[in-house]
């Protein structure tokens, strides 16, 4: 639930003359404020069965005191709190509906539920579906959208959902995690160079501080969706399920989409399958998802100018700029596997372009560079003068998204290592000295001091 400021003085209107809710009321909220929830178990209850609209602490302090109550307790008094609290949430939503949304409160139970072992898998999923159905806009708990995935996985494996049930319901999270990130950037990119030049103040310090960390726990969720998922959903399930279904969905353009998207995912695009979802999809009104795999199928096909103007159309038709560094990145992947690095690392800046924090960009540049140490630089120690370079690239991940500070410094060490010692700059003379590299990567790097 929120954290707000409470005003006693501002109580239901038909409350205002009820003296022993308002006594009952001042009482429980001194006691709770303090933490001494024993002592303010029996006013508040007072008030919550006979006065419930009263005033919105009844539910901010009532979850405060059910919850230590539930840990407090054990056997069928445990029982009977967890209960209670599940119906606290209920009314919270009933009686103070802007506050406590339908989703939230939603969340909140199936969580309490899921913690305490309270319930079956089927009953927390179906709390978590119907809300997720009824209030998208609201249902942005990071914890409650893992567990909506989640228990529908488990009902998967438990032979009561089918895999395209769960593919479904995935990408739709997926959807909704991709939504709220975006919502994140829209703080954290324009507060970027202001945070590089030290000129931040408190305010957006805070900001930028509250984006960051809401952003990085949708990544520990999108991450622990995967790992959920795990073998259940990979390319020889996908290539089964898709080769059964194509014939009947080859005119819904949408499910030939979202069938490439998951067999891209899955790395499956190499397959004659993936061929058959992607082609169909020229002959339908252009969208930046299939105007992106018509150009993965034209470099299959060995056609580079075909696929470059597919790429360069698919970012154009992106709906945001999230979207639009999502699919250069993309790209940039796609060329480095290719082993086209210029292209690569063309892309990865188009995505930096649109998306600022984009670290991952960053760590896939840096990559790119120690790809090339032996391909560039007209001496030994020039060669692995490379590795300077791309460990001051990885370093710049973690500037900008402190989420990827484990894999950039780790990384940017490794790079390091791999560059001259101190001994050797000192013998070589070049302390100090900038070294140019005319390869592809066109740049320079100081030798350090």
């Amino acid at each position: 639930m929120f954290f707000f400021k409470l005003c006693i003085g501002v109580v239901a209107y038909s409350q205002v003359n009820n003296p022993v809710c308002m006594e009952n009321l001042s009482l429980f909220t001194q006691h709770a404020k303090v933490k001494n929830y024993e002592a303010a178990f029996t006013p508040w209850r007072q008030v919550r069965t006979t006065c419930p609209d009263i005033h919105i602490a009844t539910y901010v302090y009532g979850e405060r005191i059910l919850q230590h109550k539930i840990k407090t307790s054990g056997g069928s008094l445990k029982k009977n709190y967890i209960t209670e609290l599940v119906g606290l949430y209920n009314d919270a939503n009933k009686y103070f509906p802007k506050k406590y949304t339908l989703a939230s409160t939603a969340t909140d139970k199936a969580i309490l539920l899921y913690d305490n072992s309270s319930a079956d898998t089927q009953s927390i999923y179906k709390i978590l579906d119907q809300a997720f159905k009824k209030d998208l806009a609201g249902f942005n708990n990071p914890k409650g959208l893992y567990l909506y995935i989640a228990s529908a996985i488990d009902l998967y494996r438990n032979r009561q959902k089918s895999l395209q049930e769960i593919l479904d319901i995935y990408d739709q999270v997926m959807d909704k995690i991709d939504h709220e990130k975006q919502k994140q950037l829209t703080i954290i990119d324009p507060l970027l160079s202001k945070e590089q030049n030290g000129i931040l103040n408190r305010r957006e310090q805070r900001d930028l501080k509250q984006a960051r960390a809401k952003k990085s726990n949708y990544n520990k969720v999108e991450a622990s969706m995967e790992g959920k998922l795990g073998s259940i959903a990979d390319c020889n399930k996908l290539m089964q399920l898709y080769s059964q279904n194509l014939e009947s969905k080859k005119n819904d353009p949408e499910w030939l989409v979202r069938a490439a998207t998951w067999l891209y995912k899955k790395e499956c695009t190499n397959t004659a399958l993936f061929d058959q979802v992607v082609m169909p999809l020229q002959y339908y009104p252009p969208t930046a998802n299939s105007v992106f795999y018509l150009g993965l199928l034209y470099h299959k096909k060995n056609n580079p100018t075909n696929a470059l103007n597919y790429y360069q159309k698919a970012i154009r038709d992106a709906n945001n700029n999230y979207d639009r560094a999502q699919i250069a990145l993309a790209i940039a992947n796609q060329y480095k596997n290719l082993n086209q690095l210029e292209n690569s690392r063309n892309f990865a800046q188009i995505a930096l372009s649109y998306q600022p924090s984009l670290g991952k960009a960053y760590l896939l540049i840096a990559n790119l560079y120690a790809r090339s140490a032996n391909a560039c630089g007209d001496s030994t120690f020039a060669k692995r003068a490379v590795y300077w370079l791309a460990s001051k690239t990885a370093a710049l991940a973690k500037q900008v998204d402190p989420g990827l500070q484990n894999e950039a410094i780790k990384a940017s060490r490794s790079y390091s290592s791999r560059a001259p010692s101190k001994e050797e700059v000192t013998q070589s003379g070049m302390t100090g000295k900038t070294i140019h590299f005319s390869c592809w990567i066109n740049g320079s790097i100081r030798v350090p001091d």
